[in-house]
């Protein structure tokens, strides 16, 4: 496993504890799926440079990647709990 997709499947683990294996299946069965968790992640990192960076960051952009990260996260949340709400 590539460091980028075990840092991938670290986050997802994170973020979403209950939905981490299922979320792995969904991001093979689903390109919509699979984009929307890609988005995610890319924030994620956008905000995790936006802190760290030397230089003084620019409040309203690291406001407005929060902001999508959140939106993304938002739009991951009822899938995970969908899924998880389906009979086995």
């Amino acid at each position: 496993m590539t460091t980028l997709i075990a840092s991938m499947h670290q986050k997802l683990e994170q973020d979403f504890p209950n939905f981490a294996d299922e979320a792995r299946l969904l991001i093979r069965a689903s390109l919509y799926f699979s984009k929307l968790v890609d988005d995610y992640l890319t924030a994620c990192e956008q905000v995790d440079a936006l802190m760290h960076e030397a230089q003084p960051t620019d409040e309203a952009q690291l406001h407005q990647v929060r902001k999508q990260r959140l939106e993304l996260k938002d739009e991951i949340a009822p899938v995970s709990y969908t899924h998880l709400t389906l009979p086995t």
